[in-house]
């Protein structure tokens, strides 16, 4: 998932979703009935580029599916490369989306057959609305399913924002996250808003203003009695919108693809200035000046939305865990930058202070509590977390669930004095815990995070989580020598106990633990261990 390729898939991928989010309603919302089949009928590059267009994102959609069953991902700080996990992990988070983003592609042949039949047999202005143009107006309905892709685009744009906060600076990926995102909603409202102004629409139906209006139709009184349309009684009205609402209206006419620009355009302008009144009483000369308005007023609506979204940062953990981090890569990519490090070490570097120093400073952990309580309360706490841990263990389980039934009081002292023992350690993603080989007698129970077990010549021979247990064999005193590697695969904690420590509790136990360690010594060789 960090390689170039990938990287430069998920920001295809990202670019193709939002080119569906704004375009799929804009053509369901502002096409009339009987002109889905119009883009076709001239037969030009137009039409061709249409259909190579969707062709592409269909492709694009359809081979991302096929990709999140292969492709890696980030977990705890580790990649997981796992086959089978990838696949479980695709299934549990984004297959669904994906598969009914995907869907519309099933609809491809229909539109090429509806489109070549209006492409060769012509289109009259004032006949209907045809069998395909229904046939493309419900294919345009099923387009709207990729909308579901837009979980999967903002899981991908995460990847690009960061590339770009990296080079650019965090302030100005922000700004320009926010801004598209107005844009994008902006756009469904003026879309919305659109259709709900088309509703009772009568074709061939020009009387304007509000006095021409029966009031009995209920809420909607169609285009011509609009807003879009309402200055023009008042003989004062932007040409440009009077031409496109006639061309809208009349089922003589077609509505060229200028008439649907200046409707949404206009919708559009009406949607992000929706406190500030109406007019549309604009010329062709003042186009230029309605899109830098936009421009500029939804600058401002992001850079206050981003003021507001940077004060609840403090009362989201999530956000304000981002917060921190963006705050800091920011300052350590300047200093990075400053020294002319290459992109590979800016990297490990990024990854160190995702993995492990944001963890660690926004995370409670052992090492919080040992760092801020005082002494008395600091025992209290961590033996009840310890004793959790060893009660809840595979370990527990393994070598004293059978002796609790005859000595209960000897299991709950030796817990009991463990717990003050343990040492919590921590370790971040791609370090060994234990190498083959290697001498040591101490042992560990894994609280948080995953491992790897290593064996020399065979690899990764299993992958274990929280509650496992490894290094018994040697505190036990049956072997000073590895028998395998244990590898971290995300941020692990660990609770360690040493030879020497389990030896001092042993010795403590009334006729030094001489039952409970002989039943431990025959778990740990395999031998049957007899009952009383």
């Amino acid at each position: 998932p960090d390689s170039g390729w990938a990287r430069g898939w998920d920001t295809m991928v990202a670019f193709a979703v939002l080119v569906s989010a704004l375009q799929a309603p804009i053509e369901l919302a502002f096409t009339p009935a009987d002109e889905f089949g119009e883009a076709y009928a001239s037969r030009g590059a137009g039409s061709a580029f249409l259909l190579l267009e969707r062709c592409l994102i269909y492709l694009v959609f359809c081979a991302d599916v096929w990709v999140g069953f292969h492709m890696g991902f980030r977990d705890h700080g580790a990649i997981v490369f796992d086959k089978k996990v990838i696949r479980k992990h695709y299934l549990r988070s984004r297959f669904f989306f994906d598969v009914a983003a995907a869907a519309p592609v099933l609809t491809l042949p229909i539109e090429f057959w509806a489109a070549a039949r209006h492409a060769f047999t012509g289109h009259t202005p004032g006949q209907g609305v045809g069998q395909d143009d229904r046939l493309l107006m419900v294919v345009a309905y099923i387009r709207v399913l990729q909308l579901f892709k837009i979980r999967t685009g903002l899981h991908k744009a995460t990847v690009f924002s960061e590339l770009l906060a990296n080079n650019y600076g965090t302030l100005l990926t922000d700004m320009i996250y926010l801004l598209t995102a107005f844009i994008v909603l902006t756009s469904w409202f003026s879309c919305l808003w659109f259709s709900t102004m088309t509703i009772n629409t009568q074709p061939d139906s020009f009387e304007v203003g509000f006095d021409a209006v029966d009031t009995d139709g209920g809420w909607f009184f169609g285009l011509q009695h609009s807003w879009l349309n309402l200055d023009v009684a008042a003989d004062n009205t932007d040409p440009l919108v009077e031409r496109a609402i006639y061309n809208w209206i009349d089922s003589a006419a077609t509505t060229t693809t200028m008439d649907k620009l200046v409707l949404y355009i206009n919708c559009f302008y009406w949607a992000s200035n929706a406190g500030d009144g109406y007019d549309t009483k604009q010329t062709a000369e003042k186009m230029t000046a309605i899109i830098g308005q936009i421009i500029i007023s939804n600058g401002f609506a992001a850079f206050i939305l981003g003021s507001i979204i940077s004060a609840l940062q403090e009362f989201n953990r999530g956000w304000k865990k981002r917060a921190n981090y963006r705050s800091k890569i920011d300052a350590v990519n300047e200093f990075l930058n400053k020294h002319h490090f290459g992109e590979k070490h800016k990297s490990e570097v990024r990854d160190f202070y995702h993995s492990v120093w944001l963890p660690r400073e926004m995370d409670f952990t052992e090492e919080s509590l040992t760092n801020e309580l005082p002494h008395y309360l600091k025992d209290k706490v961590m033996t009840k977390i310890t004793r959790d841990v060893i009660i809840n263990s595979a370990f527990f389980s393994k070598y004293f669930q059978d002796f609790m039934e005859r000595d209960p009081d000897t299991v709950v002292a030796w817990v009991d004095l463990v717990s003050e023992r343990v040492t919590p350690k921590y370790y971040i993603p791609n370090q060994f815990i234990l190498r083959e080989g290697d001498k040591g007698t101490d042992m560990y129970i894994l609280k948080e995070g995953n491992v790897a077990i290593h064996k020399a010549g065979v690899g990764v021979v299993a992958e274990i989580g929280p509650g496992s247990y490894f290094g018994d064999v040697s505190m036990l005193g049956l072997g000073d020598v590895r028998n395998a590697s244990i590898g971290t695969l995300s941020n692990v904690t660990v609770y360690e106990l040493s030879k020497e420590d389990f030896d001092e509790i042993m010795d403590s136990l009334p006729e030094h633990g001489t039952a409970l360690r002989t039943l431990m010594e025959s778990i740990a060789r395999g031998w049957t261990v007899p009952q009383d």
